[in-house]
């Protein structure tokens, strides 16, 4: 009701203060109608490309002119960048940052580390966190960044890729097959040479989708890492998009679902993390801001509730970060909680891998 009142004043201002018709208003408000009621909804159902850019968020790339082959212009000191190429022929971008008490130990003698042993050193058993980031942007976001100082604070080996269509590698058209695909890939390469270091999957955002999803997998297979960490995570694709402000005009719409929904399933784009998570055999620590606009806190929750009832509680952590500390979707990182938080569960995660 308040948007259609806003609605027709902005109508009898454009009339009082422009002198447009009536019937000039009119004519305006059935082309609005038709352009975002009718053509808007069909243009993203029968346009595959719409939908894939909505959820993937490819063209967006942030920051500006970065240059990823030099991390240490990000502020990663004793940082790699280098490539893999995929099983299918995708080229994938890479960053292996180094914890701090490593950087000196492989200092080439101008305090910058010998690239020739960064990877004999993922083996020297510090833990390994395996970063799979959320939509847009790259391994290089400012927020990104700042995750992973905490992480090489705390003495973790960090190593972050690009999916495909993503900031500097193969320009592939994503799906949810795809990105999975990819991170199944890096997983392996880090498993060949991680030796008896514990790897920890960790995504955020869109990322979330994809690691329950690649994690379920290798559980399935026997091949299951250490733990994996869900920062700001969502159950499933569709109800995201379902709650998402821009659905909000059209929620109500008969054919909501058909309109705006099933073109995520026939397009390889279902993320359904409620579905998969039954499948991770591993300890999963979940993470959410109560001021999350992106994705509501309440996803969150329902997904750790799906967690529950095929695992033990004790195996299944969740942590609340309060509205008032004002994190949102992506500065988590920048809680005092977090390196304690994510400390304890990797120990614990360790303790009870060696177990099994």
């Amino acid at each position: 009701m308040i948007k259609r009142a806003v609605y027709l004043i902005i109508l009898v201002l454009i009339h009082l203060v422009y002198g447009v018709t009536w019937l000039s208003l009119l004519k305006l408000s059935l082309g609005i109608i038709l352009v975002f009621y009718i053509a808007v909804p069909l243009i993203y159902h029968f346009c595959p490309t719409v939908p894939r850019h909505l959820v993937f968020l490819p063209f967006l790339r942030w920051p500006r002119g970065i240059s990823f082959t030099q991390p240490e212009l990000s502020g990663l000191r004793a940082a790699r960048n280098f490539y893999v190429t995929t099983s299918d022929g995708v080229r994938l971008g890479v960053w292996h940052i180094l914890p701090e008490q490593e950087i000196d130990r492989v200092s080439n003698g101008d305090g910058e580390p010998d690239s020739t042993v960064f990877e004999s050193r993922l083996s020297s058993g510090a833990p390994i966190i395996f970063y799979n980031h959320g939509n847009s942007g790259s391994r290089a976001g400012p927020h990104r960044v700042e995750l992973y100082k905490v992480l090489r604070k705390i003495g973790y080996h960090v190593v972050c890729f690009d999916y495909r269509s993503y900031a500097d590698s193969s320009q592939v058209i994503p799906s949810e097959t795809g990105v999975v695909s990819d991170s199944r890939f890096m997983y392996k390469w880090l498993r060949q040479r991680a030796g008896r270091s514990p790897i920890i999957v960790w995504g955020h955002s869109l990322g979330t989708g994809v690691t329950s999803h690649m994690v379920a997998d290798l559980c399935l297979e026997g091949d299951r890492p250490t733990a994996l960490v869900l920062e700001s995570p969502f159950n499933n694709i569709q109800e995201e998009v379902r709650l998402h402000k821009l659905a909000s005009l059209y929620r109500k719409m008969p054919g909501f679902h058909w309109l705006f929904l099933k073109p995520l399933r026939d397009n390889d784009m279902m993320f359904e993390s409620d579905r998969h998570i039954a499948n991770v055999t591993v300890p999963v620590m979940i993470m959410h801001a109560e001021d999350d606009l992106i994705i509501p806190y309440s996803l969150a929750v329902k997904l750790h509730r799906a967690a529950l009832r095929h695992h033990p509680a004790d195996r299944i952590e969740f942590h609340t970060f309060e509205a008032q500390y004002h994190y949102g979707h992506k500065y988590i990182c920048r809680s005092p909680r977090l390196p304690g938080l994510v400390r304890d569960f990797v120990e614990k995660s360790i303790h009870w891998h060696n177990k099994q």
